[in-house]
């Protein structure tokens, strides 16, 4: 406690009773009158106690009036009672988190304060430089002044331009006469001056053969007598529809031998054959093909091929049908039928489903004639009847069908002898051949004429050139050999003539092909032929395929119905 305060609060005191109660108080003898500051004799005081007596009131003692009782103190109302605060539940502790590592205190690094630049004395003044010697500006030469011409100086008149006569207007409907076009002529590919141009093979000297020693054949339906086709727009000239063909220079050239077997084979088979036995047999081959046509529209060539092939080997007795045994190689495997041979599955279904209608009734030789013939029709050809009563083969051969199958790269002399083998001519050549209006080839069968023709290294001359780089793009010299492209390029699906104009235009596919077109030909003007006149190829066909499918039938008891097409019935 500071030492001045009870000092003050007794000298207070003293005048607070001196004034109400009349008091006279005292000064403590120990302060006297150098207490208070500023007083002279003021010393230190230390804290002294000093204890005051009670007083007691006398019984005369009045109040001062300047005392008044104090009124009462009004009764201040209950403070409401604060409702309970409820208890808040302890806080879980925060874990403490881990110190983190004090970072050590970087010093920090004195400023370093600026130098500032010494600003280099300006010299007082700037020493002279040499003088810059004056330049001699060149005089500009006075030009005489030109006299004023005089205001009223007549001007010359201009020369009248002489008036050209109008040209009439030609009036804007008048029909401008229209230039004749120019027929399109094949291009022939230029021949390298340095080139080795590739020998033609000679045409073979056939004997001539007196008239009386060429034997007759039945006259076809249709025909002129004796045998003798038209040539519609090519002067009139008729060939023979038989086995006799003029060469150039007059020269016939028949087929040697008598009859054949495809004559022989007419005259057994006939129409009609499962009337009795079968009577919804054809229709049954035709339902059961339309589904697979309408699944893959290249069945229909598969099948039409499926029975050239079988025909030329062993003749037409479904041996091509026929899988590989322990006795025997089928002809599914030769080379031309290797991965190529197709719709062997669709004979089966349609072969399953004869069985269900009349068991062991027909044959798989007489289904292949069959679907051959609808494959035509329901890819737009004609229609015929089929000869049928044909038997299934015991065997196959896969050597033969090597042997007597022709090559897709064989010339015509080949083609002709393959075909005469078989007792047909080359109408049947041609007219046969306008089957691949519909059908498709691998790059296999025509790489060869595209990068090595006749072993030249070099394609073959005689194609068109844009069909060519079409088929290097579809076929180059290292790609697949699977691919397929149409040998018609035109109307692939639909069975009509427009592959006889191919040929005509070198845009054959197959060297077999377009050789039916070659200069000096025997064969070029049936192809002119068949491509003026559809009518005419449809006759032709259809009469080349009946011959064709009467090569060497088995008949009556030779062979048998197979139950199945691919197997041999072990009981027979």
């Amino acid at each position: 406690m500071d030492p001045l305060l009870v000092p003050l609060r007794v000298l207070f005191l003293g005048q607070w009773m001196r004034g109400i109660c009349g008091f006279q108080g005292f000064i403590p003898p120990q302060l006297g009158d150098g207490f208070f500051p500023g007083a002279s004799g003021a010393q230190e005081i230390r804290e002294i106690t000093i204890p005051i007596p009670k007083i007691r009131r006398s019984p005369g003692f009045q109040r001062s009036r300047s005392f008044q009782r104090p009124k009462e103190v009004p009764v201040v109302p209950e403070v409401p009672k604060v409702p309970e605060v409820p208890v808040i539940p302890e806080v879980p502790k925060v874990p403490e988190v881990p110190k983190v590592p004090a970072v050590p205190i970087i010093p920090k690094v004195p400023e370093v304060p600026p130098e500032i630049p010494t600003v280099p004395e300006i010299p007082p003044k700037v020493p002279e430089g040499p003088k810059v010697p004056e330049v001699p500006v060149p005089k500009v030469p006075e030009y005489p002044v030109v006299p004023e011409i005089p205001s009223k100086q007549p001007v010359p008149e201009v020369p009248k331009v002489p008036e050209y006569p109008v040209v009439p207007e030609i009036p804007p409907k008048q029909p401008v006469p229209e230039v004749p076009k120019v027929p399109e002529y094949p291009v022939v590919p230029e021949i390298l001056p340095k080139q080795p141009v590739p020998e033609v093979p000679k045409v073979p000297e056939y004997p001539v053969v007196p008239k009386e020693q060429v034997p007759k054949f039945p006259a076809i339906p249709g025909l002129l007598p004796g045998g003798m086709i038209p040539r519609p727009g090519v002067g009139g000239f008729p060939f023979p529809a038989g086995r006799g063909f003029p060469f150039p220079g007059g020269r016939p050239f028949p087929f040697p031998g008598g009859a054949t077997s495809a004559e022989m084979g007419i005259a057994v088979l006939r129409p009609g054959f499962y009337k009795e036995k079968c009577p919804a047999a054809e229709s049954i081959v035709k339902e059961v093909l339309q589904q697979a046509v309408e699944k893959d529209s290249r069945t229909a060539a598969n099948i039409l091929r499926l029975q050239f092939h079988d025909c030329f080997v062993l003749g037409c007795d479904a041996s091509i049908l026929l899988d590989d045994t322990h006795t025997f190689k089928g002809e599914k495997t030769a080379n031309p039928n290797r991965n190529s041979a197709r719709g062997f599955e669709v004979i089966d279904e349609i072969k399953a489903a004869l069985e269900k209608e009349c068991e062991g009734v027909v044959s798989c030789a007489d289904v292949l004639a069959i679907a051959a013939r609808d494959s035509v029709v329901l890819t737009g050809g004609p229609s015929w009847e089929v000869h049928l009563g044909r038997r299934d083969s015991l065997t196959a051969s896969r050597s033969l069908a090597n042997r007597d199958i022709p090559p897709p790269n064989s010339t015509l002399p080949q083609l002709i002898a393959a075909f005469a083998k078989k007792g047909l001519s080359i109408v049947d050549l041609v007219a046969l051949t306008g089957s691949h209006t519909i059908g498709v080839s691998r790059c296999a069968s025509f790489r060869q004429r595209l990068y090595n023709f006749a072993g030249t290294r070099r394609p073959d001359p005689s194609i068109d050139p844009a069909l060519l780089r079409s088929l290097e793009h579809i076929c180059p010299p290292k790609g697949n050999a699977q691919e397929t492209t149409p040998l018609d390029i035109v109307t692939p699906t639909k069975f009509d003539n427009h592959f006889f104009v191919d040929l005509e235009l070198h845009k054959g596919v197959l060297t077999s092909d377009q050789v039916l077109f070659a200069p000096y030909a025997p064969t070029s003007a049936l192809v002119t032929a068949f491509a003026y006149d559809q009518a005419k190829f449809f006759q032709e066909f259809v009469a080349s395929m009946v011959r064709m499918a009467a090569i060497k039938p088995l008949l009556g008891s030779e062979g048998q119905i197979r139950k199945e097409c691919r197997f041999v019935n072990h009981k027979y």
